[in-house]
């Protein structure tokens, strides 16, 4: 293993994973749903693009253009931004990696093409190749990936759909980004999150397989005779070597005929009888061991296994730990794509710019100043959480702005919102009071503690007392 990673993982052998992990997320139950969770709690509900700059007037009205264009961005129109979102993440996780090719439409719009990992490849190069002619003279090929001796990505040669490898073409990686979750310095591919345990997942498929033939044979027979014969008694009219009046089978079978209460009678101490088959398959061994497998290979991949099969055996501590897990894995992904669509919208802004339909902000430097309200945060125990949060924030150790952007809102937007239910609740009481001429008392609007005492007209008064007394002394 004291070998560069190139040499160590081919481009053969990242077809090789790549396929076995399609085959082990189309078909298996665990790794798909560890896959499609995570997934899922990476793009939430949508995430919302925000400006860090300091112009904050060209900030606001960036943000509405950008926004707008995420949505349309995706050049085959397919799908959303929100729902792209989660695409991008099942790709890093069943392929280990895909790009994002910025273009330019019919109308020089920008856009933005997702190419699977299958899509780049060396073709007709051989892996570690020195490239002779061309642009890419002298540099170095390897699962698609061209880079100079200093081991810099200066482009990417995508696959022609019809394999015509004499019809691949190379990509700048100015104008193509790699998505992919490093895990080696040299690292040109990425790897597929169960990629550790592809050997054992399959054996662990091939035994549910044969388990659930072996049930099969067993559920087949529904009745078992025992008698002196050890066959059965051709002298009984209901048996017959027959299924259709005297018409044999092609197996010979014989064929027993219930009719009426169903009565099969045996002779006195005979020792006939008739019994059931019953089978203690699978045992609980062999279901713990499945479920080790799936345990291993969900730890291999960042994800608690708890979340996708048989949350059992759980307490308060290890709750809050398979939780923390899941958030750190999420966490991870999401810093993974933000940084991908912070390239992109780089990009974007600048052509928008060049193009007039978006100003120059008065520092330059800000047009790479985006970023993203991320989803609410995943919990299995809100209530907890929410009590943890109010602790922190009463010792100052969290700020209500950290609060909020765990819940995806802005501290300003709360405000005013805030704002607007007291304004409005007080203009409402008011109105009211007009109208009925019946007092209403606040706490039937809303009661914000469960013994709320009501206003007292001289609860001003005595308070304005004690402040002069305290100031004569």
């Amino acid at each position: 293993m004291d070998r560069d990673f190139k040499e160590l993982f081919n481009s053969h052998d990242f077809a090789a994973v790549m396929t076995q992990s399609r085959l082990v997320y189309a078909n298996m139950g665990i790794p798909k749903a560890a896959v499609d969770q995570k997934a899922m709690l990476v793009a939430g509900d949508g995430w919302e693009l925000e400006y860090s700059g300091e112009d904050s007037e060209w900030g606001e009205n960036a943000v509405e253009l950008l926004s707008s264009w995420l949505d349309r961005s995706e050049v085959s129109g397919r799908c959303c931004f929100s729902e792209g979102l989660e695409t991008d993440s099942v790709a890093v996780s069943r392929d280990g990696d895909f790009f994002i090719l910025m273009v330019l439409d019919e109308n020089r719009n920008p856009k933005i093409q997702k190419i699977p990992a299958h899509r780049v490849g060396s073709g007709k190069y051989t892996d570690g190749e020195k490239m002779e002619d061309g642009e890419h003279e002298g540099f170095t090929i390897q699962s698609g990936v061209v880079s100079d001796g200093f081991g810099r990505v200066v482009a990417y040669q995508v696959i022609d759909p019809t394999m015509d490898h004499d019809k691949d073409f190379f990509v700048s990686s100015q104008n193509m980004i790699h998505v992919t979750e490093q895990k080696w310095h040299d690292q040109e591919r990425g790897l597929p999150e169960f990629s550790a345990s592809f050997n054992q997942l399959r054996q662990s498929e091939l035994s549910q397989d044969w388990e659930l033939l072996a049930q099969q044979m067993v559920s087949s027979y529904a009745l078992v005779e025992y008698n002196e014969h050890g066959a059965p008694d051709i002298d009984d009219p209901l048996n017959s070597l027959n299924t259709d009046f005297g018409e044999a089978t092609d197996k010979g079978l014989v064929v027993e005929e219930f009719s009426g209460g169903a009565v099969k009678y045996f002779q006195s101490n005979s020792g006939g009888k008739m019994d059931t088959i019953t089978s203690n398959r699978p045992s609980d061994m062999w279901d713990r061991f499945q479920d080790r497998i799936g345990r291993v290979a969900c730890s291999g991949a960042k994800w608690p296994f708890e979340l996708v099969w048989k949350p059992e055996g759980l307490n308060g501590n290890s709750v809050r730990h398979v939780q923390e897990m899941a958030r750190m894995s999420v966490s991870s992904r999401q810093c993974t794509l933000v940084n991908a669509y912070r390239k992109v919208l780089s990009w974007a802004a600048s052509l928008l710019i060049s193009r007039g339909v978006l100003p120059m902000p008065s520092n330059p430097m800000d047009v790479a100043s985006f970023g993203f309200i991320m989803p609410a945060k995943f919990s299995i125990d809100p209530r907890h959480d929410a009590k943890t949060q109010i602790e922190l924030y009463k010792m100052g150790i969290v700020n209500l702005t950290q609060i909020l952007r765990e819940r995806k809102r802005k501290l300003v937007s709360h405000y005013d919102e805030r704002c607007y239910e007291v304004t409005l609740r007080d203009l409402k009481i008011a109105e009211w009071e007009e109208k009925t001429k019946v007092k209403i008392d606040k706490r039937e609007i809303i009661m914000l503690t469960p013994n709320e005492m009501p206003e007292s007209d001289t609860e001003g008064q005595d308070q304005t007392e004690t402040i002069e007394e305290n100031e004569t002394i």
